[in-house]
């Protein structure tokens, strides 16, 4: 019986370029994580996503100066 190739599983992927491939630790307060959760939460954004344009938004009004 010949060997069929073996469907991956899971989502493609992304586009080079697209995908992110670096990580920030950082470490907070227990009361900025509980300000940060619900700001995420109240923004419909996991927190990782919500602290990531945080982070760049901070980061472009620096730049703006």
């Amino acid at each position: 019986m010949p060997k069929e190739a073996q469907k991956k599983i899971g989502r493609p992927p992304k586009p080079k370029g697209e995908a992110k491939d670096e990580v920030l630790t950082l470490r907070l307060t227990t009361d900025e994580r509980k300000r940060s959760e619900l700001a995420a939460k109240s923004a419909g954004v996991p927190l990782s996503e919500w602290a990531r344009a945080a982070i760049v938004f901070a980061a472009e009004q620096q730049f703006r100066r």
